[in-house]
């Protein structure tokens, strides 16, 4: 199931310590929220370690956190290699087919990835490969699974841990430095060049330092810190070691145990304090260092400068495939947001127009008796306007019959001129061709307000004696049937004779 909340914890736990740190990310910023721990001496057969993390995850609430886990040093094969490659693809490939020579199991029975540490301008590139037995990765991941948490990702404490030095050097720190890494199951040591990581060691261990002055626990951490140094040195290209050891915990005081280690290692002991500096709030929630977690934070923000993952494959598919479910929720819940949105923008715009055409309704019911009053006298006004404009008149039309006949050829001897049906006139004519050019005549005047003449057309056209000579006898109808139904002005036709 996809998680609860939004915040991010980096849970880390052995037999001795189960401690986490939960924060809240925006961005690359990172904000320190809670850190608990709890001690004890716990063991995997006996089933009290599974009791006491099902214990400490039901009194945190860490189910409903994003969980991811890191993998302490000491569990893990590393190497910085130097490989002949810039492209990480081919290194992931060099890394695999070379596994097998730094560790005593077949390649099949490990989980590997690698991160570029430095890619050095001639075609080759500094590399940490990771190599870690399944088997120590599915016993996390049993107990993680018995306590109702499926982590985001699995991270390596030494990449969390030269990252975090990386993003944030600590104050007094000259160029090469150590950082050594405590709890009570383990030690950790890198060494630092600058920005760049240059040499790690893990060993596993049973002290509880928070009592600085047992004499056995305070000699073995001189010991590995100093033959960590002088393994380094012998490795380094100019044979030069760090002079300077900084101290990170997961919870434990370190101040005491610094001043006790100094004297002896040999070298200027301090506690590291750029812990504070990779968190932008809730630096005060911060009992020590924590430069692992940080790191792994790092990582979570996408601001670290490297990161190894180890979460088995089929469950980064599992957890790709809940970030898509989580994804396709929240793209889902926005479309509905929006859907409904629209649906209740639409339910309020058909009430307004349903009020609004109530009340356009109402308002044109109280109108209507007026505006039927105002539309009989608009018709009578039309009326009277047509029977006292000159335009279209009975006069003009026949003024306009009269011009548009020839000069000769033909004559009109009778007019007729009927309101309701429409003007008829006789007469005689040489031959049908006077009597058409007479239409054409007609038609072509038929404008503006003598558009009726455009409906002028001959009835007949019957031959006939005139003097001994042969004539032709016409008639020409203009109707004026359905005229107002075609003319929105009303009738051209005239009022009067």
């Amino acid at each position: 199931m996809a998680p609860k909340s939004t915040h991010s914890t980096v849970l880390q736990f052995d037999t001795r310590q189960m401690c986490f740190l939960r924060s809240a990310i925006q961005g690359e910023s990172i904000e320190a929220v809670d850190f608990q721990e709890r001690l004890g001496a716990w063991h995997v057969e006996d089933g009290s370690l599974q009791e006491a993390l099902n214990d400490f995850v039901a009194g945190h609430n860490l189910k409903d956190d994003q969980v991811y886990l890191v993998v302490p040093r000491h569990e893990a094969t590393a190497r910085i290699l130097t490989l002949p490659s810039e492209d990480p693809v081919e290194i992931a490939s060099m890394v695999a087919l070379s596994a097998e020579e730094f560790v005593p199991y077949a390649a099949s029975e490990l989980l590997i990835d690698q991160c570029i540490i430095e890619q050095q301008g001639n075609g080759e590139s500094v590399v940490l490969a990771v190599l870690v037995h399944q088997d120590v990765i599915n016993g996390y991941l049993k107990l993680l699974e018995s306590a109702g948490i499926s982590p985001i990702q699995i991270f390596f404490s030494t990449a969390c841990l030269a990252s975090a030095c990386a993003a944030a050097k600590p104050p007094g720190a000259e160029d090469r430095y150590g950082v050594a890494h405590i709890s009570p199951s383990a030690i950790e040591v890198v060494v630092m060049e600058g920005k760049k990581l240059r040499y790690t060691r893990g060993v596993a261990t049973h002290h509880d330092w928070n009592v600085p002055d047992a004499e056995e626990a305070r000699e073995e951490l001189a010991i590995e810190v100093r033959s960590s140094l002088s393994a380094y040195r012998r490795e380094s290209e100019d044979g030069l070691g760090a002079n300077q050891v900084f101290f990170s915990s997961q919870g434990m005081k370190l101040d005491a145990l610094c001043e006790l280690v100094a004297h002896e290692v040999g070298k200027d002991c301090f506690v590291a304090g750029n812990g504070v500096k990779l968190v932008s709030a809730g630096a005060e929630k911060l009992p020590a260092p924590l430069l692992t977690a940080l790191g792994a934070l790092l990582s979570v923000a996408g601001s670290a400068p490297w990161t190894v993952r180890l979460l088995p494959q089929r469950l980064s598919r599992i957890q790709d495939l809940h970030v898509l479910k989580a994804h396709l929720s929240r793209v889902g819940v926005t479309a509905l947001v929006i859907l409904l949105a629209g649906l209740a923008l639409f339910i309020q715009m058909v009430f307004q127009r349903r009020a609004l055409i109530g009340e356009l309704e109402a308002q044109a019911a109280t109108l209507r008796p007026s505006a039927s009053d105002v539309s009989a006298k608009q018709d009578q006004m039309r009326i009277v306007a047509q029977q006292v404009s000159r335009e279209g008149s009975v006069l003009e039309l026949l003024a306009t019959l009269v011009s548009a006949a020839p000069d000769s050829g033909m004559n009109i001897t009778r007019f007729s001129f009927d309101r309701g049906s429409g003007i008829n006139f006789w007469g005689r004519a040489k031959t049908k061709d006077h009597v058409f050019r007479y239409l054409d005549q007609l038609r072509e005047r038929g404008t503006g307000p003598l558009e009726i003449l455009q409906r002028a057309h001959s009835v007949y056209e019957q031959e006939a004696q005139e003097r001994n000579e042969p004539i032709f006898n016409y008639q020409i109808e203009i109707p004026f049937e359905d005229l107002e139904a075609e003319n929105d002005a009303g009738s051209l036709a005239p009022t009067t004779e």
